[in-house]
């Protein structure tokens, strides 16, 4: 097993990696465009991240960034139209995940 630092060429083989490995997360149901899209904002902003390699096959990935890392805001905002399109796919379905996330983005907000 090689250990190696990440290359932007990765990114489709940690999408892959994180929805084989992680099938039931939130994330994981966007699909794999949208994956490989998360995971490009936190290379781009040069955190640590490394994938473990066997026979020229990713086959595992760890990932770490600053506080205060802007990349999923980022993320968020250059993929809106995606996002939205795919939450009311899932809430259509009837993704439990989606729709407590809907509900918990449009719940007012109490005073504390």
């Amino acid at each position: 097993m090689l250990i190696r630092i990440a290359k932007s060429l990765d990114l489709k083989q940690i999408a892959d990696v994180h929805i084989q490995c992680f099938k039931g997360t939130f994330i994981a149901s966007f699909g794999h465009y949208l994956v490989t899209k998360y995971y490009e904002e936190f290379f781009n902003e040069a955190p640590l991240f490394v994938v473990a390699e066997e026979e020229n096959k990713i086959v595992g990935f760890c990932m770490g960034y600053k506080s205060g890392s802007k990349a999923r805001s980022i993320f968020i905002r250059k993929n809106r139209l995606r996002l939205i399109i795919k939450m009311l796919s899932l809430c259509l379905s009837l993704n439990r995940m989606a729709i407590s996330k809907c509900f918990n983005m449009i719940k007012p907000k109490r005073k504390v």
